[in-house]
């Protein structure tokens, strides 16, 4: 079970549930805390940033665990449809803002909107828009190709959620009052519901979010010096391309939110994807160059690195395998990037035999990334990348996150500061392991922890985002986990010298379980795996500090300071960290 399906299945997963305080300017000061962090790895982007229905059906949706979806056929193609419809009835009404609407806000030329900055104004707006799908009577467009769709399936979805059994048969009209009773008791049940409030997040303003996320770590008594919020670019690989929030405004709004005077301090990756680049080079794509962009974002716009997302399709190094393959159906990348290449009989004994000029592609994503790295290296930009078996844009492709596939990345780099997000699995056997290994010590985390363990002074770390496995298991299982955890640790890194505490908000989500997930991590290193206050103080913010190269004395530290004075922004806003 992947850590994402794990979560959602134990009931960690309600925490999906809108709550919380209020959001935008106004919001109550931090309260003291105990102990500082820095979210290393969070999101707060919406749906007008993301190919949002391309991720949701092909990606989201093939891990989604029937436990939460109890209410739905989800292996149905028709119901998936539905959901996506419903996915986009509510977007589209709550209007998720764009980019550049956002940074007109921020930069005071329009007034901000309530229903996308307000938490309790964003779930009336999103109970509204559920209420008018069910009045609908079973009749929309379809969110994939815009054809008229039959939407009964998830009308009596909605009435079974909102406990309406007798409903869940009947086409009869409602009226607006009954429609928006039978919305609100579904947006908060514990199934169908997980899901309507987890779309309600993509519906709301950036910087509301960040606000929220930092909140939340304060109500468990912990002060988010820095949030690092990712920017995600993938839709070469999943055949949709954005166009409300294009990536470069993206890029703008946060170079906006990273300059703000107030709330909390956000420096976040700017997303790249070296097929784009390989797309742009081929005058595929003309919109701007990626590489360029990833400078601007770093010189002139508060970023401290890159985030790369390499389940899409793609190895970190190594992608001239000749028997690689890439998507190519409902792909116009692939398949003009495929288009008249020369026959490659050296692909003859691959199952499955990839198309023809595939290995020419790897080459040229090598070339990317090769480029990619010398600039992170010349500009002191860190790289963060997932690295979890999961989320694959096609079969298999999820393994290419293999940190086995990093190494010749670390040995060619060596300056390059390197995280590798989703540590703590111990379930996805890794390509290098060693012969004969089984179990977790087959798994990715040992190849890093056999990487770490001869390069101990290597600037490679780990985050632990989404850190699931440690709820929800039986007491033998848990037993077992904490056994792997503790063995990593005391072999590989006996000081926590290269993990990192992060989210992975707002994949992760906000609700009761999520109330206390700040403080539920930190008891677990405390008391299951024998932390001593040093230990979490690097988990918590000392290795993210070394990692980002936020030290008194360090490169990107003094680059956000000028950030910072060209702004008029407070230098004191931006924590300094001591080593330790």
């Amino acid at each position: 079970m992947k850590r994402r399906e794990f979560m959602m299945a134990t009931g960690m997963g309600t925490a999906l549930l809108a709550g919380g305080c209020e959001t935008g300017p106004g919001l109550a000061p931090l309260p003291p805390s105990k102990l500082q962090l820095i979210d290393v790895h969070s999101h707060v982007f919406n749906a007008s940033d993301l190919p949002a229905v391309r991720f949701i059906k092909i990606v989201f949706l093939k891990h989604y665990p029937k436990q939460a979806l109890r209410v739905l056929d989800i292996d149905d193609p028709d119901m998936v449809d539905q959901l996506l419809t419903l996915l986009t009835a509510i977007v589209g009404s709550t209007k998720a803002p764009s980019a550049s609407e956002e940074t007109r806000i921020l930069d005071l030329e329009t007034p901000l909107v309530l229903s996308n900055g307000s938490t309790v104004e964003n779930e009336k707006a999103v109970i509204a828009a559920i209420a008018s799908f069910t009045m609908d009577r079973g009749m929309a467009v379809s969110a994939e190709n815009g054809t008229p769709i039959n939407t009964r399936r998830m009308r009596s979805a909605i009435f079974k959620a909102a406990g309406e059994t007798a409903l869940s048969t009947s086409d009869e009209a409602l009226t607006q009052g009954q429609a928006l009773v039978v919305a609100q008791r579904a947006y908060r049940s514990l199934d169908l519901g997980l899901v309507l409030r987890w779309f309600g997040l993509f519906t709301r303003y950036r910087h509301a979010l960040a606000e929220q996320l930092a909140s939340d770590h304060a109500r468990q008594g912990f002060t988010a010096s820095i949030l690092c919020p990712a920017l995600v670019d993938y839709d070469h690989w999943l055949g949709e391309y954005v166009s409300v929030s294009p990536l470069p405004a993206q890029v703008t709004v946060m170079g906006r939110i990273a300059r703000r005077k107030t709330g909390p301090v956000v420096h976040g990756y700017v997303g790249f994807d070296p097929l784009r680049q390989v797309a742009y080079e081929a005058g595929i794509f003309q919109g701007y160059e990626p590489l360029a962009l990833v400078r601007k974002a770093i010189r002139e716009e508060g970023f401290v690195g890159v985030k790369l997302y390499p389940p899409m399709g793609y190895r970190p190094m190594g992608n001239a395998d000749k028997c690689q393959t890439y998507p190519e159906e409902q792909n116009n990348t692939m398949r003009r990037l495929l288009a008249g290449a020369a026959q490659d009989p050296s692909t003859a004994g691959c199952t499955p035999r990839p198309a023809d000029g595939s290995a020419a592609i790897g080459r040229k994503l090598d070339n990317a990334m090769s480029r990619l790295f010398d600039s992170c290296v010349l500009e002191h930009a860190v790289v963060m990348a997932h690295t979890n078996d999961s989320n694959g844009a096609n079969k298999n492709y999820s393994h290419r996150a293999d940190p086995a596939y990093w190494l010749d990345v670390f040995r060619n780099w060596p300056a390059l500061h390197v995280g590798l997000a989703h540590f703590g699995s111990f379930d996805a056997e890794s390509v290098a392991k060693p012969p004969g290994a089984t179990g977790a010590k087959a798994s990715w985390e040992w190849t890093l922890g056999r990487f770490l363990s001869a390069n101990p002074a290597a600037p490679v770390y780990s985050d632990i985002s989404y850190l699931v496995e440690i709820v929800g298991n039986v007491a033998a299982d848990q037993k077992d986990y904490d056994k792997n955890l503790a063995a990593w640790v005391s072999e590989f890194d006996p000081q926590c010298r290269h993990l990192m505490f992060g989210t992975d908000w707002m994949m992760l989500g906000l609700d009761p379980a999520y109330e206390g997930y700040t403080e539920r991590v930190y008891q677990y290193f405390r008391r299951n795996i024998g932390f001593d206050e040093a230990m979490l103080n690097r988990l918590f913010s000392g290795n993210a500090a070394a990692f980002l190269g936020l030290g008194k004395d360090d490169a990107v530290r003094q680059r956000l300071l000028k950030f910072y004075r060209k702004h008029s922004v407070p230098e004191a806003r931006l924590p300094a960290f001591d080593r330790t």
